[in-house]
């Protein structure tokens, strides 16, 4: 029953959107991403990875607007003081960086507040491609790996012009990433700044 109400309510959205214009566009950036309310005896520092994704923008008034869109993202984290060899936690005075590719759906609403800035807001669903800790997999190094996919929303901003513009976006992750582990806790932050440009209308 309940799947059939979803689909039912996607079909609706789906039909109701392809009667709207829409603008087709792609965004290149970065991600600044780390992790909150961790357990790990090391803190976890912020580090920064490429973004880039595909969406398509459709306006339902003159000021709001409804974006889909896909990404190719890299968050993840860095400490200073520990790396793994073989499976086994060495504490010397080296730096580690754990890094999670992730494909991203954000779809989020957009209000035009001025001739050039709007506000943005919505939530991101991320499904998991590859995890790697010191650019190995987890695999190669028998570690238990992390929850396949991560949830959590997102608030931002944009500056345009003509058809380029320049986004700012702050992701929240409320999906604990460790749910093998009874005692470590992970929740994703990222804040990612991309360059889009608007390539047709339709």
């Amino acid at each position: 029953m309940v799947k059939t109400i979803f689909n039912l309510c996607s079909l609706v959205l789906i039909v109701g959107l392809s009667n709207l214009s829409s603008q087709v566009y792609i965004a290149l950036g970065g991600n600044y991403s780390s992790v909150a309310k961790s357990t790990l005896e090391l803190e976890p520092m912020y580090q920064t990875n490429p973004a880039f994704g595909i969406g398509r923008v459709f306006s339902l008034t003159d000021k709001l607007h409804f974006n889909t869109e896909i990404q190719y993202s890299v968050k993840g984290f860095k400490t200073k003081g520990a790396y793994i060899r073989e499976g086994t936690l060495f504490v010397p005075n080296a730096n580690s960086n754990y890094r999670v590719h992730y494909m991203d759906f954000a779809p989020h609403l957009e209000l035009s507040t001025g001739q050039y800035v709007s506000v943005l807001a919505g939530v991101n669903a991320g499904l998991k491609l590859l995890e790697t800790y010191n650019d190995i997999t987890l695999e190669e190094l028998n570690l238990p790996d992390h929850k396949k996919y991560d949830f959590g929303y997102l608030v931002g901003g944009k500056i345009s012009y003509q058809d380029i513009w320049l986004r700012l976006m702050v992701n929240v992750g409320v999906v604990n990433m460790l749910d093998n582990s009874p005692t470590l806790v992970h929740e994703s932050r990222n804040i990612q700044m991309t360059v889009g440009v608007n390539l047709n209308q339709h």
